[in-house]
């Protein structure tokens, strides 16, 4: 590392400043939305109009994970603002604070204002990092402030003179980081206990051991408490609906296992747990208690989302732990790469893995890369948004409900009751139904008669956006059933009239009709809608 610190601690105050510009920029032009988001913009919506902070109407159901994000969002549309733009610039503000926690931590550990910097770069120039600085949900703001914490952390057990002030902050940001998610309570726990663990070791009298642990319990428990007791008395429950549907599912160890070995291989991450193995002896030599807190919260953070089957989402579920990341990365090469130009080849490779990862990542083991994220909302073979303002500019105001798996941009644009078939809104499907997947979030579907005696009318899935020329009588049964989600043949005992919606000038939309309703039959009657029977793509199955 000699070599890069010669050439920067030159004009560093001047690299360090471009480098934050350009890493922001970087992540602005990375920007993105997709669906989930919109689940949050719903909530927030209907809290705003006074219906409560609810998904649909007089339906108390806990169906996000990211309160105080919800809540924050409420603004923009309080004042009639556009909240896509919203969560793009507070997405980046976060972002921000997340590079500057980031440098301060890794000064403090690596004690190097040139390896520190290096993390920086390493860290902002990381595809899901840098995308994830948007993307519209709560991942960039849990992202700054477990690292806020981290810092507040090092900073308290690293100094001879330990102020228990910091302490204190640490404890109210702890409690922010769950109410922004819930799982940040994975951090605290690992936190709190290194705190009375450091406590021990360093044989502290009992007194201040309990004073800090006072000191850091009191406030949490203030901020948590009054939550905890407000969600059970509004919910009925202390845990949220989208537990049952994810976390308290049966899912597969396998496909978490998958989740991370794409997010290292992807990366060309996987050199460096080899390099641990390979050079252990030496690694054990030079390892510190502030590495071992920070390779702690890697594993145990890992783990937790092997326990979950990691997700969907382009590996967002490791933002949270990548300033962590490269925080011991740099340390590896610095202690236990030789020679000095080795450590610059290790530097690149990271570099390149990124470049790499973000032009070949697409879709791999059910995990979809981020232009596959947006691409549900913007392509125009599948437009969620255009879906959900075209069914608002038929239905909008009436009492039609809708069943979709994609339940963001449809319903919220829509403004129709929805069922989210997957269960993320509804309590039954969340806690009762089958399991007919391992995929996280998507392990549970309704039944049809749930949505028959539900009183569902629209069936609109994964929204069936066809091109004009597309005849229903060609339809297939896979082509049925990625976006319906069930056989042709699961429908003959009730067969529902199929709908064509016309989307725009070169798509329709198609749904499946199963409870009558008489603003549909009207649409009907007035050919804004084109009813066919179902029997001309049964023979399909």
């Amino acid at each position: 590392m000699n070599i890069l610190k010669k050439i920067i601690e030159k004009r560093f105050k001047l690299y360090i400043s471009l480098t934050f510009i350009f890493l922001i920029l970087l992540a602005w032009a990375n920007r993105f939305i997709q669906d989930d988001t919109f689940i949050s913009f719903r909530y927030a919506e209907n809290f705003v109009k006074g219906f409560g902070l609810v998904f649909n109407k007089g339906v108390r159901l806990e169906g996000y994970t990211n309160f105080l994000w919800t809540i924050i969002i409420a603004l923009p549309i309080k004042f009639n603002l556009n909240p896509i733009n919203f969560v793009y610039y507070s997405g980046i503000v976060f972002f921000i604070i997340t590079l500057f926690f980031t440098y301060k931590l890794s000064f403090r550990i690596l004690e190097s204002k040139t390896l520190a910097f290096i993390t920086l770069i390493l860290l902002g120039t990381n595809y899901t990092m840098s995308c994830y600085a948007t993307g519209g949900l709560e991942t960039q703001m849990q992202t700054a402030i477990i690292t806020a914490c981290y810092f507040l952390f090092f900073r308290f057990i690293l100094e001879t003179n330990r102020e228990i002030k910091n302490l204190y902050y640490l404890s109210i940001l702890s409690a922010v980081s769950i109410l922004t998610r819930p799982d940040s309570i994975i951090f605290a726990v690992i936190i709190f206990s290194a705190i009375v663990f450091i406590g021990k070791k360093e044989k502290l009298s009992k007194v201040t051991i309990f004073k800090n642990i006072l000191t850091l319990l009191i406030p949490f428990l203030i901020i948590l408490i009054p939550y905890l007791v407000w969600k059970l008395n509004y919910y009925g429950n202390i845990l949220p609906n989208t537990y049952y549907v994810k976390a308290g599912s049966q899912t597969s160890i396998v496909s978490g296992l998958k989740y991370v070995g794409w997010f290292l291989t992807s990366y060309w991450l996987i050199i460096f747990p080899i390099i641990l193995l390979v050079l252990l002896k030496e690694f054990l030599n030079e390892v510190n208690l502030k590495i071992s807190l920070l390779l702690i919260t890697i594993l145990v953070w890992t783990l937790y989302l092997i326990k979950i089957g990691g997700g969907f989402m382009e590996f967002r579920f490791f933002v949270p732990i990548l300033p962590f990341i490269f925080i011991v990365i740099v340390w590896i090469i610095n202690k236990l790469i030789q020679p000095e130009k080795l450590k610059v080849v290790f530097l690149v490779i990271i570099i390149t893995g990124s470049i790499f990862h973000a032009v070949t990542f697409h879709y791999n083991s059910g995990i979809e890369g981020i232009r596959v994220l947006e691409s549900h909302l913007t392509n125009p073979n599948q437009n969620w948004i255009g879906v959900g303002k075209k069914l608002k500019t038929i239905f909008g105001g009436s009492d039609v409900e809708i069943a979709v798996t994609a339940a963001g941009a449809v319903p919220y644009y829509s403004e129709l009751k929805t069922l989210d078939m997957l269960g993320l809104n509804d309590k039954y499907i969340a806690r009762e139904q089958n399991i007919i997947s391992n995929r996280p979030g998507h392990q549970k579907l309704a039944s049809i008669d749930y949505l028959k005696r539900k009183g569902v009318n629209l069936l609109i899935g994964d929204p069936f956006v066809a091109s004009k020329s597309f005849k229903i009588s060609e339809i297939s049964n896979l082509i049925f059933k990625e976006h319906f989600m069930y056989d042709i043949n699961d429908f003959k005992k009730i067969s529902p009239r199929i709908l064509i919606e016309e989307l725009d000038n070169k798509h329709n939309l198609i749904m499946l009709y199963l409870n009558e309703n008489n603003y549909i039959e009207n649409a009907i009657s007035k050919k804004k809608l084109e009813s066919i029977p179902y029997s001309e793509i049964i023979n399909n199955g």
